[in-house]
């Protein structure tokens, strides 16, 4: 018993090799790589969605739930809303979220949405004819405006 006891107590005294260099580095390494990769996907998220562009599809998406709260069962109630101010607030957060400066039908699209132009050309039209026509003419077109509006913020270049 004394025996095993001595053996024991001599295992304790032994003190192990020091790992090697190499170890450490490639550890060190790897963690200063994936701060660095953690960074510049926050960076990047940051500015995705702090940009214009996201801005304007917020705040889109805030105005059709204002427009809807004022409506019943999903329908536009025309004492409450004004379809042209609405038009109006619709082509400015546009605008602002593709940084142009005005939008009519005049307006070019950028090369990558030239194969789109019929559903520019119809996004144009009735979104001044929302906005310059009668009074209330077109209840039914906001949802389609909000449509179509999402649409171009997510695919304008």
């Amino acid at each position: 018993m004394s025996n095993a006891l001595q053996t024991t107590q001599g295992l304790l005294d032994i003190v192990p090799p020091a790992t090697p260099a190499g170890t450490n580095l490639l550890m060190l390494i790897t963690g200063m790589s994936l701060i660095i990769l953690l960074m510049i996907l926050a960076i990047l998220a940051i500015r995705h969605y702090s940009g214009y562009r996201w801005q304007s599809r917020r705040q889109l998406r805030q105005l059709q739930r204002s427009i809807k709260k004022l409506g019943s069962n999903d329908n536009y109630n025309l004492e409450k809303i004004d379809v042209r101010e609405t038009a109006y607030q619709i082509a400015r957060l546009f605008t602002v979220g593709v940084g142009i400066n005005g939008i009519n039908s005049l307006t070019t699209l950028p090369v990558g949405l030239s194969h789109h132009h019929e559903r520019w050309q119809r996004f144009t039209w009735a979104l001044s004819s929302a906005r310059y026509g009668r009074q209330n003419s077109h209840p039914s077109s906001l949802d389609e405006l909000f449509r179509e509006t999402h649409f171009w913020l997510k695919n304008w270049p």
